[in-house]
């Protein structure tokens, strides 16, 4: 296993691995690319409740534990989050992306284990009117040791997490909708 890069600037109790920061060119180039569709039975503006929303994280991925925003509201370009895994493995994400209603992207700029040395998620949301909306999830990654070498078992299952992901989030904007 790799030595950690540096201190970690968030929690100096844990580990650090620094990652590599990149742009929307990724999402179409990355090594490890996975794209999952949901439909929502609520508004585009709704939908982005539920990602400002810090509980929600726990609600419909599973292996979160918890999401703290390290970014003063309103959230917007620039903005920073902490998420929380099961395990106690954290990730630190900074959005390059931010129009509400639309689109947000992100990539980790660095994690407690050295699972990827590049990792981002895109959502793109499109407005189908009457109260529904359809997001177009894209996350893209280059994995490291152990997880690179592994990446041939965890593809299929991660593709089918996210699948389920998907349901899941589709359940919680049907109730978040009403």
């Amino acid at each position: 296993m790799p030595k950690p890069t540096g201190p970690n600037p968030h929690d100096p109790k844990l580990p650090y691995y620094e990652t590599e920061p990149f742009g929307m060119d990724f999402f179409r180039t990355a090594r490890e690319r996975h794209v999952a569709h949901a439909t929502c039975a609520c508004t585009p503006a709704q939908l982005f409740e539920i990602f400002e929303d810090e509980v929600s994280w726990t609600k419909w991925p599973i292996g979160i534990t918890g999401v703290e925003w390290t970014s003063p509201r309103p959230l917007g370009k620039g903005a920073t989050r902490i998420v929380r895994m099961a395990g106690g493995f954290e990730i630190y994400e900074t959005f390059f992306a931010w129009e509400p209603g639309r689109e947000l992207a992100f990539h980790i700029t660095g994690e407690t284990q050295p699972v990827w040395s590049r990792f981002g998620e895109h959502y793109q949301v499109e407005d189908l009117g009457g109260g529904r909306c359809r997001l177009t999830w894209t996350v893209a990654f280059d994995p490291r040791d152990t997880f690179a070498r592994i990446q041939f078992l965890m593809r299929p299952l991660m593709a089918a997490g996210f699948k389920l992901y998907m349901r899941r989030l589709e359940k919680l904007a049907a109730r978040w909708g009403k």
